[in-house]
């Protein structure tokens, strides 16, 4: 009884050691709509260690591009065309 008490305090003890840990903010100057957030997709470029984010809601796509110092180089949004639909 006493080693698994021992065990499980050890484990406990460790456990953070183990936790994720922010490595840089940055701030999204990308211009939301109200509308909520579906999907956000990332790539990575493994050449050059850029990475692109792309925010996908009902209506719009954002997409924003890090450098490998994960600063904001290029920002993009596309506009979805409104679909008509004719009976």
């Amino acid at each position: 009884m006493l080693i698994k008490l021992i065990t499980f305090i050890a484990l406990i003890s460790i456990r953070p050691a183990f936790s994720q840990e922010e490595i840089v903010t940055f701030k999204n100057l990308i211009n939301l709509s109200q509308t909520k957030i579906e999907n956000v997709l990332p790539i990575v470029n493994q050449k050059n260690g850029d990475i692109s984010f792309f925010f996908v809601d009902a209506k719009n796509v954002y997409g924003c591009k890090l450098d490998s110092n994960f600063a904001i180089s290029q920002k993009v949004s596309s506009k979805r065309k409104r679909e008509s639909i004719k009976n």
